[in-house]
């Protein structure tokens, strides 16, 4: 996102632009890293559904923060 006072991008604490994704490319992602995985399209859309994971939309398309997302699952998270 663009800061309207100077027009840069917004970073996150690390100093880089946010890896924002969407839920396909997130489960291809998670796949990637861990090809046994639980993690399914549906999962990841309910949690957005019912406010456990925040996201944006662009147009219909829902964008997830694919580093918010591996540190809550690094975490360990809370039951769904």
């Amino acid at each position: 996102m663009l800061n309207k006072e100077n027009g840069q991008a917004e970073t996150t604490n690390n100093g880089t632009v946010a890896r924002m994704r969407g839920i396909r490319e997130t489960v291809a992602y998670l796949k990637d890293i861990d090809p046994n995985t639980a993690i399914t399209y549906g999962f990841i859309r309910r949690m957005c559904e019912s406010g456990e994971l925040s996201y944006i939309l662009a147009g219909r398309k829902i964008l997830i923060n694919l580093d918010e997302l591996l540190a809550r699952f690094g975490k360990g998270g809370t039951q769904v």
